[in-house]
């Protein structure tokens, strides 16, 4: 049993697929879905603004403090007992408007919003398409 006294351990977490959750509730509303495809796409936008000058060729780039980060993902959703709640849970997620918190077992872990959901019906279940936008969320932690 550990102690206050007992050195700490370093673990890794090994995530399969991906992980949803809302950040108020993340044990009421985690869902974890396994087949996903891997072909996600993670864009990050640094937002430079570029102007063009009299005399010189090419732009000049100035940037900000903003940023934009956004993961597409795609996930499989197969026909079986839990196809329907499967799927309810992914639309509930969609429509709710709030901000969430994505994992997937690439090491990406942020808070974001979810926009442009797409269901399409297969033979096999449903893929389902979504983009996470990232937004600005304060993580508290708390010291042992």
């Amino acid at each position: 049993m550990p102690t206050s006294d007992s050195d700490p351990a370093e673990i890794t977490l090994g995530l399969v697929g991906i992980w949803i959750h809302d950040p108020e509730d993340p044990e009421g509303t985690a869902v974890n879905y396994v087949y996903g495809a891997a072909a996600r796409e993670h864009v990050v936008d640094a937002g430079g603004q570029g102007t063009l000058y009299a005399g010189r060729t090419f732009q000049v780039m100035e940037y900000g403090e903003h940023e934009e980060e956004t993961l597409s993902i795609n996930i499989q959703v197969p026909h079986g007992s839990t196809y329907a709640s499967d799927l309810e849970a992914l639309d509930v997620l969609a429509r709710a408007k709030r901000t969430l918190w994505i994992r997937d077992n690439r090491g990406r872990s942020f808070a974001g919003t979810i926009a442009a959901y797409k269901v399409q019906d297969q033979k096999w279940g449903a893929a389902v398409a979504m983009t996470f936008g990232r937004v600005h969320y304060t993580v508290e932690e708390v010291a042992a």
